[in-house]
């Protein structure tokens, strides 16, 4: 049990520098996104409250340290446990949550991700949880699709639909880079380009959002221009090579 605690730690350490070590993320909101810390969590053979609740003291330190401004996590399980260790910072899911946890997720403080308009319905009327739209602009995973600037009149349609269900707990949008990791790979600016241009509509008709993002960690690296205001920063934290990013520890 002591390696698995001190494994953790051993990642949050390297979280907290290396975040420290990118300057040019300095002015945009960073949400550490600890799924791949919570995959090291579900592969534990010991998953007692003791474990846990160590790893909870870690994530408070973070945000003690003021090396986050939000935690990025890939279910509502995750997220619960965050808050069951006392974690105060925004969380953000970004994977499904089932409808029926919308009133929970509200209660907790906890935002959810939306990109389809009948879940946005089914989601709204179990609760009113703050909400960031998800939109799919090449991952084709979830989220409204708008893959090139053609689909923004349909996907400002879905936005404003689910805009109606939300409302004023619509506070942020998103999407997922699909090659992020290559720099001169144009995929990412079309796909940057897309969001963008539906951010910009969205605007016209009088939704605005809080927190707009779309670099994930190599997205940050590689493209900072793209960082709109908040980044999701995860693999650098667990180390990665590149020649703009400091090693804060070497074995």
């Amino acid at each position: 049990m002591l390696f698995k605690v001190n494994f953790i730690l051993v990642l949050l350490v390297i979280a907290v520098a290396v975040t420290f070590s990118i300057p040019s993320l300095a002015r945009y909101k960073n949400y550490i996104n600890l799924e791949a810390m919570f995959i090291a969590y579900s592969i534990m053979e010991d998953r007692s409250e003791s474990v846990l609740r160590h790893a909870g003291k870690y994530e408070k330190y973070l945000e003690n340290e003021k090396a986050a401004d939000g935690f990025a996590v890939a279910t509502f399980e995750e997220a619960s446990e965050l808050r069951e260790n006392s974690i105060s910072l925004p969380i953000l899911v970004l994977g499904y949550i089932e409808p029926e946890n919308a009133k929970k997720a509200e209660e907790l403080n906890i935002t959810v991700s939306v990109g389809d308009v009948g879940y946005a319905k089914a989601l709204f009327s179990y609760g009113s949880p703050n909400a960031h739209i998800q939109v799919d602009t090449g991952m084709s995973r979830m989220g409204v699709y708008c893959h090139k600037k053609e689909d923004v009149k349909n996907a400002l349609k879905d936005i404003k639909e689910i805009y109606s269900f939300g409302k004023d707990k619509i506070k942020g949008i998103y999407t997922h880079f699909v090659e992020s990791d290559i720099p001169t790979k144009e995929t990412t600016k079309i796909q940057y380009e897309s969001l963008f241009s539906l951010i910009e509509e969205c605007e016209k008709e009088g939704i605005r959002f809080e927190t707009k993002h779309c670099c994930n960690s190599l997205g940050a690296v590689n493209f900072p221009e793209f960082a709109l205001n908040a980044v999701r920063i995860g693999i650098c934290l667990y180390g990665y090579e590149s020649e703009n990013l400091t090693p804060a520890m070497t074995f």
